[in-house]
């Protein structure tokens, strides 16, 4: 159990009042696995704001005795000022060695905070760690990444940079959580192509009325002739009211759900029937996501790429070909 002070206490000297610490008897010096215990214990909040209070403490003794003249006679004076000096040194240099307040946060507290300001939106799955920022809390609400203060009156919506390293915390974050949501849904809920064993994976929230989408299947076969397994999750991004989320659905249903879903999206007829289907379920996790647009793309480290891209160049992002060259006019 830490301690805030090495046996904490004052004296008073004899001449008016100074305040000493008692933390090693006088003309014993404290050993080396002492001297770090000490300051172990001098880590603590509680310390910090008790070095606060004593730097104060003696800054004003300090002062008093600036003002006192020095005779022969006065060596105490001299040694208190001396000591006083060296424990202003101390008590700041505890002081700032760390925050001052460092309060665990209340995670039911910062949920009913939250609920309190958006009363709309579910935080029953709330998950809260420390972030790189003291004080400051990472919130990853299905797969939305925010940050909060302890107490729960700050909310910072944005990405934290490192200024050292220019590394993107946030999106870096956003990426893991991104993978693990995509292992929850589990390949059984994806239409698959490609190799049993890929070099890469990519998973495509794709739309079966999306043109785009419709493009980007045509470019299937290059990609996992070059290792590349694709997985599509279904996402009927004009809702789940829609003719396309029924379509969604029946693609799910068939027999042959690759080629359904080549069906569907060169814009052919598939055959209207419903079983039990994830549509819905990717259709939330879209929803989660952010998923505006199709198709989007994830990279199997969790990098998002949205829209078309050609297989060149996507092939190029997974590390898998050459970049392609930048078209030059004569």
């Amino acid at each position: 159990m830490q301690r805030d002070f090495a046996e904490s206490g004052q004296n008073t000297a004899a001449d008016g009042g100074i305040p000493t610490a008692s933390v090693a008897a006088r003309g014993s010096r404290p050993s080396k696995t002492t001297g770090r215990q000490e300051m172990l214990a001098l880590s603590t909040p509680s310390c910090r704001l008790r070095a606060l209070a004593l730097a104060l403490g003696a800054l004003r003794s300090y002062h008093h005795l600036q003002g006192r003249p020095l005779t022969s006679h006065s060596n105490l004076t001299l040694n208190s000022r001396k000591m006083l000096r060296t424990l202003l040194v101390l008590s700041l240099s505890v002081m700032l060695s760390g925050p001052v307040l460092s309060a665990e946060p209340d995670i039911d507290q910062l949920k009913a905070a939250l609920a309190k300001t958006f009363p709309d939106t579910d935080f029953s799955g709330l998950r809260l760690t420390p972030s790189a920022i003291p004080s400051l809390y990472e919130v990853d609400l299905g797969g939305q990444i925010f940050y909060v203060s302890a107490d729960g009156k700050h909310l910072l919506v944005g990405d934290m940079i490192e200024i050292n390293t220019h590394a993107n915390l946030t999106e870096r974050r956003r990426e893991r959580v991104v993978l693990k949501l995509f292992d929850e849904v589990g390949d059984q809920n994806m239409i698959l192509m490609g190799p049993d064993n890929p070099k890469r994976t990519i998973t495509v929230f794709t739309d079966v009325d999306c043109q785009y989408c419709a493009k980007l299947h045509l470019d299937v076969p290059e990609l996992t002739k070059h290792g590349v397994k694709v997985r599509y999750l279904l996402y009927p991004r004009n809702g789940l009211e829609s003719e396309t989320y029924k379509r969604s659905v029946a693609v799910w249903c068939a027999a042959d759900r690759v080629k359904a879903v080549g069906i569907a999206k060169a814009g052919g007829k598939v055959e209207m029937k419903t079983c039990n289907n994830p549509v819905s379920r990717i259709y939330s996790l879209g929803v989660r996501l952010g998923i505006s647009g199709t198709p989007t793309i994830f990279l199997d480290n969790g990098k998002r790429v949205p829209g078309y891209v050609p297989p060149d160049r996507l092939l190029a992002m997974l590390g898998l070909k050459a970049a392609p060259r930048a078209a030059t006019t004569p």
